[in-house]
C-alpha cells in the first residue's frame, strides 16, 4: 500500500467489508458495551492473511465523558472536582486565551450537572498536526498511521503557521500487532474499535488558565476529555 497516500492504490490492495462513502454512517461507541456496525459484509473476507485495517472517516468526532478528580479544577464557568464535557463545545487545540475556549465544565456534584443541563458531546475536528513540519500525515504512538484528506482521495493542504487546513476526512491505517489469518476452520470474526487506554485528559495552566489569571481555588483548567489515537481489534476463532 502507498503509505504516502493510501487512497491511490487501496482498491487494489484492500478487501472492503463496508463501503458507505456515498452515505456515511454515524456510530456511537461506549467502553464495555457491544456495538454493531451496520453494513459490514464479512463474507467478502476470503481465506488468507491480513496485516492491516484501513478506514476513511469524516473529520468529525464527538466525545462524551464525566470524570471525578481528587483535586479541584477550573472549567468553562465554574470549578469543582467533577468535570464533564459540554454539549456542542469545540475542542480547542491552541492556547487557552479565554475560559470560554474550554470544552469542559467542572462542578461540585451530579446535581449541578443536572441543573446546568449542558452535559453532552464535545466536537473534535483535526485540521493540523503539531511538530511535523506541516505534513498532512503522522505516525501515532502505537504505530498506526493517520492522514488528513481534503476529499476522499486527496491529501489535505496544511497551513502550518496558522495551524489550519482544508481537511474534511481522515484515513487511518491500523497495523495489526499480529497478522489475522482466516482459513477453512474459521467460525467467528469479532471486530471493533478499541476504547480502553485511549482516553486523554488535557489540562491547561497557560494564559487564561495560569495561576495568575484563572479563578482562585483550582490547580489548573481542564481543557478537554477525549480519545487520543485509535486502534482496531480483530479476533478470529
Amino acid at each position: 500500500m502507498n503509505t504516502s497516500n493510501p487512497t491511490t492504490n487501496w482498491t487494489d490492495k484492500c478487501t472492503f467489508i463496508i463501503n458507505n462513502q456515498a452515505i456515511p454512517t454515524t456510530l456511537e461507541f461506549s467502553l464495555g458495551e457491544a456495538a454493531s456496525i451496520p453494513g459490514v459484509d464479512l463474507s467478502k473476507l476470503t481465506e488468507g492473511t491480513y496485516t492491516h485495517a484501513v478506514f476513511l472517516n469524516e473529520n468529525k468526532y464527538k466525545f462524551k465523558s464525566k470524570q471525578l478528580y481528587s483535586q479541584v479544577f477550573q472549567g468553562q464557568t465554574s470549578k469543582g472536582k467533577l468535570c464533564y464535557t459540554i454539549e456542542g463545545a469545540a475542542y480547542n487545540k491552541t492556547a487557552t486565551n479565554n475560559l470560554s475556549d474550554l470544552s469542559v465544565e467542572c462542578v461540585d456534584n451530579e446535581e449541578a450537572i443536572t441543573t446546568n443541563g449542558n452535559y453532552g458531546w464535545l466536537v473534535n475536528t483535526t485540521v493540523w498536526f503539531g511538530g511535523n513540519g506541516g505534513l498532512p500525515n503522522k505516525t501515532m504512538t502505537n504505530g498506526n498511521l493517520l492522514y488528513l484528506m481534503s476529499d476522499q482521495t486527496t491529501l489535505a493542504t496544511i497551513d502550518d503557521p496558522n495551524k489550519t487546513s482544508n481537511a474534511e476526512y481522515e484515513v487511518g491505517i491500523n497495523i495489526f500487532s499480529s497478522p489475522i489469518t482466516i482459513d477453512a476452520n474459521t467460525t467467528n470474526i469479532d471486530l471493533g474499535f478499541a476504547m480502553k487506554d485511549y482516553g486523554r485528559l488535557e489540562f491547561s495552566t497557560h494564559d487564561a488558565c495560569s495561576q495568575a489569571n484563572r479563578p482562585t481555588g483550582s490547580v489548573a483548567c481542564v481543557n478537554s476529555m477525549k480519545a487520543n489515537g485509535f486502534d482496531f481489534r480483530v479476533t478470529v476463532k
